[in-house]
């Protein structure tokens, strides 16, 4: 394979030709790949796994992170929990995610005009808390362990930025943006 890439493809290393893959090799390949990405999409990861690795990659790289959820007694699932716990992004299904990275507009249509809003990590915990159904100050609190200030703080900028609204006295809910 690596020769029919070299012949009819590309080969992006940090090592010359003909060196073994190593395993030590693989974090470097992931910061590679996570800084040629725009995001990165974790569907499984143990809590010590190679992808968690290139989404810590990522962060650093200032790329947007996504997780799909899983049963908390799955062992795979360990990663990607935590992941939302952090604050990335929750994939739930393709279409959602189109419409969050704004490529396809809910008709189908480039999106590419468009504008992305880039949140902060604090920004995206307290924003992957909510949802379409109020949510109290109490509560994401709770979720988030966050102290009232910072909350307030991320819940004000996020208010800003058209992310969030009050719906009624410190209950808040997400705005499809």
């Amino acid at each position: 394979m690596y020769e029919l890439l070299l012949a009819e493809g590309g080969v992006l290393s940090e090592y010359p030709p003909n060196t073994e893959p190593l395993a030590m090799h693989f974090p470097q390949r992931n910061r590679i790949i996570s800084g040629l990405s725009e995001c990165v999409l974790v569907v499984e990861a143990r809590e010590k796994s190679g992808s968690l690795i290139t989404a810590d990659f990522a962060l650093e790289q200032g790329r947007d992170i996504y997780a799909v959820p899983g049963r908390v007694s799955d062992v795979l699932s360990q990663g990607t929990n935590r992941l939302i716990q952090q604050g990335a992004g929750i994939f739930l299904n393709m279409q959602d995610f189109l419409n969050e990275m704004h490529i396809f507009t809910k008709t189908g249509e480039n999106s590419s005009l468009k504008q992305k809003i880039s949140l902060e990590n604090l920004e995206r915990l307290v924003y992957s808390c909510l949802g379409l159904n109020p949510r109290s100050l109490e509560e994401i609190l709770m979720e988030t362990g966050l102290s009232l200030g910072v909350l307030m703080e991320n819940l004000e900028t996020l208010q800003a930025k058209g992310c969030v609204s009050e719906v009624y006295k410190n209950y808040y809910i997400r705005c499809d943006i």
